[in-house]
């Protein structure tokens, strides 16, 4: 393992050499003294978990619990701060909190901070519409370890959202007198996770150290030393040269170059991604009443192409609405899914009256170019024309929310399992959900009712009937899920990743 330094690599390489390797290393969940060195691909604007689109959120899984945890290895929910739950009624969950977490400071963590930090939540700009659909003026604290957590209204992401970095629990009692909210941009003062944070060098690295008061497992490595490296080429040139012992983001190119070399290693994680192109169905648009030809879209697109050019292999086809990774995903019917078929397409597109042609407009993010040029290139060859209209983020955006566009290419990422239905949904504004405008009263009832579902099994029963209604109708082409990919010192074990999928539990790593 290239955290060791000095003479300690030494000492290994002799061990080694010796055939005495396996007692040199602790056993799994052990700990040592080792320093687990890693790369990610950007600096935190803040420490907190408040802050998990900007890497904040990574720092904090190391510092900070939610009332449950996302195991993304067997796709379930587990208990974390919160030792069991139950429903009371369809807006009110009751969790049952352990009485054994303990601040660095030796404050004990309670129910009431459960509503200081949904309040704390509200008062951010990046965390308050997670928190808004939460009614914490009438959130009932039972006891010290006991809280009904409420919605407005039944909403099925309730449950769901609790294992997001946004919602780890602070502490009123440490970081209030701190200084509050603004305290996190610079230190943790409430901390009580795995890890503590002991210095932050700004522009260069994190270091945190090993709670050995902690209420879990102690971690395996004492310290964790995370670096900031944007570029690329630079954190995987890192890793290889053993500077540092993982990197995230990797590319699907520096991946395939891994898979010869036997001192490092892939690590893939099916992240519930999803890029669409979603047809403009709304009335006197584009592909508005053109059911046949939508379909002769989706079957003239090879799904196995995109996922080679886009991802480099390091993906998956969508089959028709869901990807694999999300909580509601279930298996279809083959015959519900649209597979690459381009004399089927032929047999729709004379169906919908344009055997000689139909040119449209897609708008896209510049980041889905290689996506859209696949799909061009099929489209052209049963006689279609689509145009690529490619832009930066923030046209691409005054464009999607305006409606200006016959299909646009969107994406959705993990944490919000509902969200790629909305797609489908012709009630709301293009600027908030419905990207397809497409009227149905039976989706958008079936919609409610899965919305209003207090867990992911209820909802389950919905989802199957929506797929089967976005196949029926396809007011969009699903194309590809993209999988995200860390490497490491080959002797690395224990990888784990939280809701987001791209946020790797850096306290459960071990050495093999």
């Amino acid at each position: 393992m290239k955290v060791f330094k000095g003479m300690l690599v030494l000492v290994l390489a002799l061990a080694m050499s010796v055939g005495i390797f396996s007692t040199a290393f602790a056993a799994q969940g052990d700990v040592t003294d080792e320093t687990l060195r890693v790369a990610i691909q950007g600096e935190p604007q803040r420490i907190g978990t408040y802050d998990g689109g900007t890497y904040g959120g990574f720092i904090a899984e190391n510092l900070y619990n939610g009332l449950i945890f996302f195991n993304s290895n067997t796709n379930s929910y587990e208990p974390c701060l919160a030792t069991k739950w139950e429903t009371i009624d369809d807006c009110t969950i009751r969790y049952y909190l352990r009485d054994d977490v303990y601040t660095q400071n030796g404050t004990q963590l309670k129910a009431s901070d459960v509503i200081y930090t949904f309040k704390l939540g509200l008062q951010n700009n990046m965390s308050q519409a997670d928190f808004s659909y939460y009614d914490v003026d009438n959130f009932n604290v039972v006891d010290d370890f006991t809280i009904d957590i409420k919605t407005f209204e039944p909403f099925a992401n309730a449950f769901v959202y609790l294992a997001q970095a946004s919602f780890f629990i602070h502490v009123e009692a440490d970081l209030e007198p701190a200084g509050g909210l603004a305290i996190l941009d610079t230190e943790a003062p409430d901390a009580y996770g795995a890890y503590l944070l002991k210095e932050w060098a700004p522009g260069d690295h994190i270091t945190l150290e090993r709670n050995e008061n902690y209420w879990g497992d102690k971690s395996y490595f004492k310290e964790l030393e995370i670096s900031f490296i944007q570029d690329d080429t630079s954190r995987y040139f890192a890793v290889q040269a053993g500077d540092v012992d993982l990197i995230t983001y990797a590319t699907a190119s520096q991946a395939a170059e891994v898979a010869g070399n036997p001192d490092l290693q892939v690590f893939q994680q099916q992240a519930g991604t999803m890029t669409a192109m979603a047809f403009n169905c709304g009335e006197g648009c584009a592909f508005d009443g053109k059911e046949a030809l939508r379909k002769a879209i989706c079957y003239a697109i090879n799904k196995d192409a995109i996922v080679q050019v886009y991802t480099g292999g390091y993906g998956s086809p969508v089959d028709i609405l869901l990807p694999v990774g999300n909580g509601l995903y279930q298996s279809i019917d083959e015959d519900l899914k649209y597979t690459y078929d381009p004399e089927k397409a032929k047999e729709y597109l004379k169906e919908a009256g344009y055997e000689d042609g139909f040119t449209f407009r897609c708008i896209l993010p510049v980041t889905y170019q290689k996506v859209a040029e696949v799909v061009q290139s099929n489209l052209a060859d049963i006689g279609i024309t689509m145009e690529l209209d490619s832009r930066e983020l923030a046209g691409w955006l005054e464009a999607s929310n305006a409606g200006d566009y016959d299909a646009n290419m969107v994406s959705f990422f993990p944490g919000n399992n509902i969200q790629p239905f909305y797609m489908m949904d012709g009630r709301v504004p293009y600027n908030n959900k419905g990207v397809t405008q497409y009227p149905s009263d039976e989706w958008n009832d079936l919609l409610d009712q899965l919305y209003a579902t207090p867990d992911i099994e209820s909802g389950q029963v919905f989802s199957k009937q929506l797929t089967e209604i976005f196949a029926e109708h396809v007011p969009a082409a699903c194309l590809v899920s993209k999988d995200y990919l860390f490497i490491s010192d080959a002797k690395l074990g224990g990888f784990f990743t939280n809701t987001k999928c791209d946020m790797l539990v850096l306290h459960k790593l071990f050495v093999q």
